[in-house]
């Protein structure tokens, strides 16, 4: 059973009100990626003590795979368009295209829609016009530690900024060197 179909079930077992706050814990994507899910438990009947105990056993299951640490790029990878736009937003569109350019993101195109044509055109020309520049593999894990940190902190706000604006001065000046 995948991870989704399980927390769908373990919802599923849960009473209304539980089951809402929960849903309304998670991130917009996945509340869409378990709302037919639910609605489908629903429809064929499946009983909360049954959802339970099927929760029950597909946690245990679980607990005794052996599952791989969670890393800044998996929590990346998992990470909703709406955060990487608070963190990416006021950053110059070169710093936004070498995020992007990073890693094959389920949130590109999400990220891309919110920001404003302006800078989503420059942003997309960038990428267009450098498809063949890879960043280093050190340089590539630094900028994927500090936005994965910025996420985790949660807030944009200037105060919180500092980490990712010292990178970003380090990177510049380095691209300089080269």
């Amino acid at each position: 059973m995948d991870g989704v179909r399980a927390a769908a079930l373990m919802l599923h077992g849960l009473d209304g009100q539980d089951r809402d706050w929960m849903l309304s814990q998670l991130p917009p994507d996945d509340r869409s990626r378990l709302a037919p899910l639910l609605a489908e438990l629903a429809q064929i009947g499946i009983s909360k003590d049954s959802a339970r105990s099927h929760s029950r056993l597909a946690s245990n299951r679980a607990r005794n795979e052996s599952v791989a640490p969670i890393t800044p790029l998996g929590r990346l990878r998992r990470a909703d368009a709406n955060a990487l736009f608070a963190v990416l937003d006021r950053e110059p569109v070169a710093f936004v295209a070498a995020c992007v350019r990073a890693d094959e993101w389920p949130w590109r195109d999400g990220l891309l829609a919110r920001l404003d044509a302006r800078r989503r055109a420059e942003v997309v020309d960038l990428l267009r016009e450098s498809t063949d520049m890879e960043l280093a593999p050190r340089m590539r894990e630094t900028l994927l530690a500090k936005l994965d940190g910025r996420l985790q902190a949660g807030s944009a706000s200037s105060g919180k900024r500092k980490g990712l604006a010292k990178f970003r001065s380090w990177m510049e000046a380095r691209w300089k060197k080269t």
